[in-house]
């Protein structure tokens, strides 16, 4: 059995691949390295696993498994895994996380805080950008642009997307440069000495975007795709002036958690967390209902003993389940690229036992029989 993982080779690779020094064929398709998980007969030759192979993914070890030997030996692999694991932290390795795996070293926050002191600069720019203003605007041109901007957003909608492209477009690349500097490459502790980058990079749990937020930058705060709007005012919160162009007025926080943000970003911040607080109360609801008249509507569709799907009213929907009587939740491995793991552990899925009691059952005169029978009724 075999699995590929190309996507997290260059996190697990430390050192260039070399040529094999004790001869035999060349390998193909295939480099004995930490990136690759080869089993053999259940003995695990080479390779990590990590959420690749053993997550909810596509072609995990879990699917293959349940694809070869049933859900019952499925389940005993994910329950054998969950109680290694929990003994390995408990009583064999401990893993902690802690300081140190978020800190960044001095000079990444000395470019760090030259990319902040540059894009604190950028409000005036990035607002003549969006408003279309061509060369040289002073002060109290630009003021003035704002605000008949903002006055003209409830009739042409269209007018605050231009302003918000424009902050995105000066704002976006300061926001990379920052992650960029800091998430991995400026921590203190290195991959994979740093417990937290560990955890992500093998899937365990979290994101990059929790490593940025901690160690670099909130970034632009949006709110349904958009910039925090304005009251009536002019102002996004009543401690910054009425059109002011700063991007921290817009929402963009250049705090991050690990030094703690200003009140006004943490405002900003819990704006974004109501959203995402409502938009679950919401889809919770919506998703219920509709499935439930997906169900009410597919409940009377059986697949009777002729193949066809008929309706309760005994009325046929289809001559034939799916057009080929495949079922979809176990035909994933019939594809050219995935005949391979069949055809490497064919003995799993070969019972000889079966063959033998299916040849004892078997009427070879009899279809031949009805074989030939068949050609003579076509011929008629």
């Amino acid at each position: 059995m075999f699995l590929r993982g190309r996507a997290r080779a260059a996190l697990w690779r430390t050192h260039p691949a070399r040529d094999w020094k004790v001869g035999g064929t060349p390998l193909n398709d295939i480099e004995m390295g930490e990136s690759e998980v080869v089993i053999r007969a259940g003995v695990l030759c080479v390779g990590i696993l990590d959420k690749g192979q053993y997550g909810a993914v596509a072609y995990s070890l879990a699917h293959l498994l349940f694809e070869l030997y049933g859900g019952q030996c499925s389940c005993s692999f994910l329950s054998g895994l969950s109680q290694m694991f929990t003994y390995f932290l408990q009583a064999i390795e401990g893993f902690t996380l802690g300081v140190e795996d978020i800190l960044v070293r001095d000079d990444a926050n000395q470019e760090r805080a030259d990319v902040m002191a540059a894009t604190r600069v950028l409000g005036d720019k990035a607002a003549s950008q969006g408003v279309g203003a061509k060369g040289e605007v002073t002060q109290a041109t630009l003021a003035f642009m704002m605000e008949e901007c903002h006055r003209a957003y409830a009739e042409t909608p269209r007018i605050r997307a231009q302003l918000d492209q424009g902050y995105k477009k000066e704002l976006n690349p300061a926001t990379n440069s920052i992650n960029s500097v800091c998430v991995p490459a400026g921590l203190i502790k290195p991959f994979p000495h740093n417990n937290l980058q560990l955890m992500v990079n093998s899937g365990a749990k979290g994101s990059t975007v929790n490593t940025t937020q901690i160690s670099c930058l909130l970034g632009q705060i949006e709110l349904e795709g958009k910039r925090p709007p304005i009251m009536i005012s002019g102002k996004s919160l009543p401690s910054f002036k009425a059109y002011d162009t700063q991007p921290r007025a817009g929402g963009f926080i250049d705090g991050r958690f690990m030094t703690g943000i200003q009140p006004q970003e943490f405002f900003f911040h819990c704006m974004a967390g109501r959203e995402g607080l409502i938009d679950t109360a919401v889809k919770t609801s919506r998703s219920g209902y509709l499935q439930r008249c997906l169900i009410k509507l597919l409940e009377g569709l059986v697949v009777h003993h002729d193949f066809t799907v008929r309706d309760s009213d005994n009325s046929v929907v289809q001559f034939q389940y799916g057009e080929d009587s495949l079922d979809v939740g176990k035909c994933q491995y019939i594809k050219p690229d995935r005949l391979r793991d069949l055809a490497n552990n064919l003995e799993a899925i070969r019972s000889q036992e079966t063959i033998d009691k299916s040849r004892d059952f078997a009427d070879y005169k009899g279809v031949k029989r009805a074989r030939k029978k068949l050609k003579e009724w076509k011929k008629s």
